[in-house]
Formats: structure tokens, C-alpha cells, sequence
């Protein structure tokens, strides 16, 4: 069985237990500019997936910051906890943590922390394996001498001190000292536990894996990659970002276009570069997976591409989804409203960036469905205030073990949400017409409060919605392509059923 179609596999049986819940570390997204203080247009934005579609809100600054980069935490719920700009740590409220006012310490630290830490991409932030509650923060920080960035450092965050409002227990602990890209990207290692966080070293050109466990973080011996010709080895990139399967990483590069490897997760290894499309390689900017693993998305600036990664010649594969239509923002051509990094959301969807500041966030409604069926909606989502450019940076916290492989040996496959909860026998629900051409109406034998949700069978959320004292749903317009999904109600309660829908087309 290949690596994908175990991936699969183990997606299929994660959808199908009735006692599992998608956790929700990334339900919150926060953007921000505060150039001048007092001007409506500037301020923080947050973008909140906790019901579904996102909500959009406005918040306060502490400080004269911009949040990018930025990496941002909440708890299995969404519920925020904290994020940084790369200068220090904030907690749910919007103050400095206990014991964050200062991380990436140092001459660039009183150099740009009125605004921004100079890394784009350069924090990520993950559950800590192994302990309940606490969270492991990476992030690059700039030499003091000469401009690039020397160490991939580590701090550790207890979100349960202070009543819930955190401290900050370890600041700037060196992992790696090397010269070093400054982007992070993390993928789940196939024990189910542990985290594989990746980074690029310029310079003999190679990866660094840093495997991050109960006992903390520790670096592998570095991975040299095979010289490209013509390309020199002190490229930098862009962004990187690993398919939710965690069985592929992509990282765009000014000078190259797109890298694509295949990744191990037992060893943390990657295998198999492939350069793909080299004639959009000055353009190349952000890159993200979809949902299934399948699609590979490069923003190009005035392009969205798409690609299939199982296609034998993946950069044949190309496919223009979007072309840039000339929008811009405040009567201002400078603030023009491009193609610019990339993050999945945990909606299914892709939100990307601009390539000024900006309001505005483009869409990929489909991301699982091939070619323009994907639909790219340009500046589809306003937020409040002018954003920085980029997405928070994010892992996709919903991978689990790797079932077959050799290191899938601790037994772990997804988390267990209030498995103590009630669960009555006897309640019973349907869901009708079953199969159906792509509506059904979902009835319960009581009044529900909840959520419900629609997954693929790779186990990935298609639509969610509230219920609120809900007898019935109905679930309709979604133009949901012919297969199998899996119908989830997560109650109140706590105690999670579900349903498979079967979708047929004449």
C-alpha cells in the first residue's frame, strides 16, 4: 500500500469514530497594522472559525506593533491563549504574557520591534507532546552581525498559569545555530505524538528536522539536498508549507519556483526533489495544500496555479485558477490587492494574502476539486483594518498516527473529547433522502444544541454550522461533487454521533 493511500486510510477510520472531535488550534487568526495611531483604517482584525464561517472582529493593540509575522495559538476548543509578532508574547487579553515581554532578544530585536520582527514565516507554535496545556513556540532570529538568520530558538508557554492568562517559562532556547532561511513549517510525525518542524539551511543547501517530543526539542544531522544547476545554494525562500497528509513539502523560492519533496514521517526525511514550473519562478510566493492532500495551490502575484501532486508530471499538471482583476484599496494603486501567501483554514478553505497592505483576504472555496471548480474568490473576505500581508502561520494540528508504518507503536490515533459525556442509547437521528443528489434534511428526535458537520472521507471538513435548539437541518447549495461523506454532530453535551451520507448525481 502506498504511503498516500495509508494517509487515507487512516483519514477514513479518523472520520468514522463517533468519540473524536477536530481540535481547533487554528480557529483563530489575527491580523494587524497600527502605523498611525487613532486612523480607523489601522488596528487588529480577528478572523474567528469557531461557528463554521468566519466572524470578523476588531481588536486593541498594547504596543505600536504589526502582527506579521505572527503565530497564533488557541486551545482544542479555539479559544484563544496567545500569539506573537516575533518581539514578544501576548496573552488572550491582549496584554504581554508573564515572562514574554522580550523573545529573538538581541540588536534586531531594539531595532524593529517598534514594528515587526523581520521573518516572514518565522514563528510557529504547537502543542507541547506529551503535556497537557502547554505550548511550544519555534522561532527564527536575526544574526546580530550581518543580515540573516543565525538560530532557530525555542520558548515554552504554560497556558493554564495565571488564571488562564500564561507565562512564559523559557525564552530563546538555542535548537539550531547555522545559517539558516528563516521560515518554519511542522507536520506530525507518524507516532501520532511527537512534531517534525522543518527549516531551511543556505549554504550547501539543505533541511534541518527537529523533532519535538515530550522531553523537548532536538535537531537531526542536517539533510543536503542535491545541487540544482544554475540555481546557487543561497537561495532564498518564501514560504514553505507541508500537505495535511504530512506526506509532501513544498517551499517556493525566488530563483527556482516551487521545490516539491516527499517527507517521511517516521524518519524525517525528505526524498524525491522535484522542481516544477521554473517559468513562474520570480513570481512564486505563497503555497498551501488542500484538504485532501491531492491539489497544490502557488500564488504568483497576478496568478493562482493549481496543481495535482499525484499527477505523473506534477508541473505538467499546471493549472491557471485566477487571474489577478485589478483591484485595489483606498483609491491607492500602490495597495493593490495580488496574490500573496497562503494558509488553509480550518473551514476547508485556503485564504490568501495580498501583495500590499490591505483589508481583504482572497478565497479558495473548493480547494479539494480540480481546476477553476476550486473557484478562487478575489478579496472575498473583508476584516476590519489594514493586515500586514500574511496569513498567521500554522501546522495542521488535525494529523495523527501513520497506521502500518513502523513507528506507529504508542497506539495513539486522534484525541478523545469528554468520552465520560452521556450518550443515550436509544437517540436516534436521520438523515434523508440518503443516497441524495446533494441536499438532505437532518432530523433529530429532540431539540439539538451543537455543531454539525459535513466531512469528506478524507475526513475533512466540507461545511459546519450551529444548531441552536434544532429538530432539523437542512443541508443545501453546497454543490458537493458525488461520494461518500460522513454527517457529524458534536452536542453540547459532549457526546459526538455520526452519519454517512452517500451523494449521488443523475
Amino acid at each position: 500500500m502506498s504511503l498516500r493511500k495509508i494517509c487515507l486510510f487512516s483519514a477514513i477510520l479518523m472520520a468514522a469514530l463517533p468519540t473524536r472531535a477536530q481540535l481547533l488550534h487554528d480557529a483563530v487568526w489575527l491580523f494587524g497594522n497600527k502605523r498611525l495611531t487613532g486612523n480607523p483604517i489601522y488596528g487588529g482584525s480577528i478572523v474567528d472559525f469557531r461557528n463554521g464561517a468566519p466572524d470578523t472582529s476588531s481588536f486593541d493593540f498594547v504596543e505600536s506593533i504589526d502582527l506579521d509575522p505572527t503565530a497564533v495559538m488557541s486551545d482544542a476548543e479555539g479559544n484563544l491563549l496567545f500569539y506573537t509578532n516575533g518581539c514578544s508574547v501576548f496573552n488572550a487579553e491582549h496584554a504581554i504574557m508573564e515572562g514574554g515581554a522580550v523573545i529573538n532578544a538581541g540588536v534586531r530585536h531594539g531595532q524593529y520591534c517598534e514594528s515587526a520582527y523581520p521573518s516572514d514565516q518565522g514563528v510557529l507554535a504547537m502543542p507541547k507532546p506529551g503535556a497537557d496545556g502547554k505550548y511550544g513556540l519555534f522561532h527564527t532570529r536575526v544574526n546580530d552581525v550581518g543580515f540573516f538568520w543565525s538560530n532557530l530558538l525555542y520558548s515554552e508557554i504554560d497556558g493554564t498559569a495565571n488564571g488562564g492568562s500564561g507565562r512564559v517559562d523559557a525564552v530563546d532556547q538555542a535548537i539550531l545555530t547555522d545559517t539558516l532561511a528563516p521560515n518554519i513549517t511542522a507536520t506530525r510525525h507518524a507516532n501520532g505524538r511527537d512534531w517534525w518542524v522543518l527549516i531551511r539551511r543556505l549554504y550547501q543547501a539543505g533541511y534541518y528536522a527537529v523533532r519535538y517530543g515530550p522531553d523537548g526539542a532536538e535537531a537531526e544531522p542536517l539533510q543536503l539536498m542535491p545541487p540544482i544547476p544554475g540555481i546557487p545554494d543561497t537561495v532564498f525562500t518564501y514560504r514553505m508549507a507541508f500537505s495535511p497528509d504530512g506526506a509532501s513539502l513544498a517551499v517556493t523560492a525566488p530563483e527556482v519556483g516551487i521545490y516539491l519533496f516527499d517527507f517521511d514521517r517516521c524518519s524525517g526525511l525528505l526524498s524525491n526533489q522535484r522542481m516544477l514550473s521554473a517559468d513562474i519562478a520570480p513570481y512564486a510566493i505563497g503555497v498551501a495544500f488542500s484538504p485532501n492532500s491531492k491539489y497544490l495551490y502557488v500564488a504568483a502575484v497576478e496568478y493562482m496555479y493549481q496543481y495535482d501532486v499525484e499527477a505523473p508530471d506534477v508541473s505538467a499538471s499546471r493549472q491557471t485558477v485566477a487571474v489577478f482583476d485589478g483591484h485595489y484599496i483606498l483609491d491607492a494603486p500602490q495597495l493593490v490587492t495580488t496574490f500573496g501567501s497562503l494558509m488553509l483554514a480550518p473551514d476547508g478553505k485556503i485564504y490568501g494574502g495580498t501583495g500590499a497592505s490591505a483589508w481583504e483576504l482572497h478565497i479558495i472555496h473548493h480547494p479539494d476539486r480540480p481546476g477553476l471548480a476550486c473557484e478562487v474568490e478575489q478579496h472575498g473576505l473583508r476584516i476590519p483594518h489594514l493586515h500586514g500581508f500574511a496569513p498567521p502561520n500554522f501546522a495542521y494540528y488535525n494529523l495523527w498516527d501513520l497506521p502500518g508504518s513502523p513507528c506507529d507503536t504508542l497506539g495513539i490515533d486522534m484525541p478523545v473529547v469528554n468520552t465520560d459525556a452521556p450518550d443515550p442509547p436509544d437517540w436516534a437521528w436521520r438523515v434523508s433522502p440518503n443516497p441524495s443528489s446533494g441536499g438532505a434534511v437532518v432530523a433529530f428526535p429532540s431539540k439539538v444544541s451543537g455543531r454539525l458537520q459535513l466531512l469528506d472521507m478524507a475526513g475533512r471538513p466540507v461545511a459546519q454550522w450551529q444548531l441552536e435548539q434544532a429538530d432539523n437541518f437542512n443541508i443545501t447549495g453546497l454543490a458537493l461533487p458525488a461520494g461518500m461523506y460522513i454527517i457529524r454532530l458534536e452536542h453540547q453535551d459532549g457526546w459526538v454521533r455520526h452519519q454517512k451520507w452517500l451523494v449521488q448525481h443523475p
